[in-house]
């Protein structure tokens, strides 16, 4: 299980010179929610450039980085404040 943030950053960082990432989390049945949260919304919200694709996601896994883009859309979304 893939949990905290510092594992999402040790990703994140091997990341930022891509335009276009596939994360594979083929076997991976869960993951934190500060996991999903640095690599899907704070990741994403320094780096609008590189698009991450998710692909083999458990429905567990599905639901914790659709509630990280959720998240993310709702910062930055119409009436969000910086």
């Amino acid at each position: 299980m893939l949990v905290s943030r510092a594992e999402a950053k040790r990703i994140a960082s091997r990341l930022e010179c891509l335009e276009e990432v596939v994360l594979d989390f083929d076997g991976v049945a869960a993951i934190g929610q500060a996991f999903a949260d640095e690599l899907f919304r704070v990741f994403a919200a320094v780096h609008p450039n590189i698009r991450i694709t998710p692909v083999n996601t458990a429905p567990a896994v599905d639901q914790m980085i659709r509630r990280a883009v959720a998240a993310g859309a709702a910062q930055s979304g119409p009436g969000a404040h910086s």
